[in-house]
């Protein structure tokens, strides 16, 4: 089962926040992780938003489809908190097994496979420092944990330019990404 982001951008008039725009995210993990720390296979050490939980003072149409979705894990950051993430750029350690087979004489990215090494092991920092790779040669498979490059996607480059336009017009701490995810 998988997660999902729910993703609204508000702009403060006044006393108020009014909901601006409902996002649609595609799930990733690796963005989740790293900005929001849910659903981590990174090795990171904190995300760069915590957790501050659903705000009160958030939007009626925000508020009513976080409790209709049954969320969790629910922040929001204004855009100059936000501004941060427009220079993440970090290599970590990814601790999902990157799975490789062998057509030929060339190795094939298969995909990516969380929870268990081939010979048992959790993947856990131990298990990184001891074994980054290990060869199947029944199954010609190989399985190796890989460092990753973690940037803004185009999509979240997206979502930046838009809150910065906001931004420009209704002040930095006047426009807001309010999030939060279901399994």
């Amino acid at each position: 089962m998988g997660a999902d982001i729910y993703a609204f951008v508000e702009v403060k008039r006044g006393d108020r926040w009014d909901d601006f725009l409902k996002v649609y995210l595609f799930r990733d993990y690796d963005m989740f992780c790293a900005l929001f720390g849910v659903r981590c296979f990174l090795d990171v050490e904190e995300p760069l938003f915590p957790r501050r939980g659903f705000p009160e003072d958030a939007d009626v149409f925000a508020e009513v489809t976080y409790k209709d979705s049954g969320g969790h894990s629910a922040t929001w950051v204004t855009f100059r908190e936000f501004k941060k993430a427009k220079d993440l750029n970090v290599k970590v350690d990814d601790l999902r097994v990157h799975i490789y087979k062998r057509e030929g004489n060339k190795w094939i990215y298969e995909g990516k496979a969380a929870g268990i090494f081939s010979r048992g092991k959790s993947i856990t920092r131990a298990a990184i420092e001891d074994t980054r790779a290990y060869y199947d040669p029944e199954g010609d498979k190989l399985y190796i944990v890989e460092r990753e490059e973690v940037a803004l996607t185009p999509e979240w480059e997206d979502l930046y330019a838009v809150m910065a336009a906001l931004a420009d017009r209704y002040g930095e701490d006047n426009v807001r990404l309010v999030v939060w995810f279901s399994d």
